[in-house]
């Protein structure tokens, strides 16, 4: 898959008695290993939640294009596994593609290793070099040097840590997003 391509993402929304959750994670191991050896397969997710009188399986699957799920829908493999669940099936079948969602995925614009490392080492000189010079503005010969640059050191990280790393590596995933477009 190139760059510009995009995941398409399906979501499939079942619903199905309770008593038949074991028929129904066994119909799903089956499906998962044979859309796995599928061309074009990215990845799928199922997600069980359980009501009063019935249970809710929701699949999120996604495949490079839509032309490997097409080639999927109409396997016959496929449609003798969805004849299967649809067996099973309380209500008729959600099923919603989306091709935008799928950057939820596997977002464009990522952050490279020495991106990290140059926003680190940006904000670890400024961020020091701040609080030095406020500790000495305002807290001189309080604490002992040893405590002092400890102190100075362990508000440094957790500052980085918390708040200026990933706020600044949201904004330069923004960007660069943007400048792929």
């Amino acid at each position: 898959m190139s760059k510009e391509e995009r995941p398409l993402l399906s979501v499939i929304v079942r619903r199905f008695p309770k008593k038949l959750m074991a028929k129904i994670e066994q119909s799903l191991g089956k499906t998962q290993k044979a859309m796995a050896n599928q061309p074009g397969f990215v990845g799928l997710q199922n997600s069980f939640s359980h009501h009063a009188d019935y249970s809710e399986l929701v699949t999120v699957f996604a495949f490079d294009s839509s032309e490997s799920l097409s080639q999927w829908e109409k396997s016959p493999l496929r449609n003798s596994f969805v004849t299967e669940l649809d067996l099973y099936s309380h209500d008729s079948v959600t099923h919603a593609q989306f091709d935008d969602l799928a950057l939820l995925l596997h977002p464009r614009a990522q952050l490279r290793k020495i991106e990290t490392v140059a926003i680190l080492i940006f904000w670890i000189l400024l961020l020091g070099n701040i609080l030095r010079y406020l500790a000495d503005e305002y807290l001189p010969g309080l604490l002992a040097p040893h405590w002092r640059n400890s102190i100075l050191v362990l508000i440094n990280v957790v500052l980085i840590s918390y708040v200026f790393l990933p706020w600044s590596s949201m904004i330069v995933t923004k960007i660069k997003a943007y400048c792929t477009k």
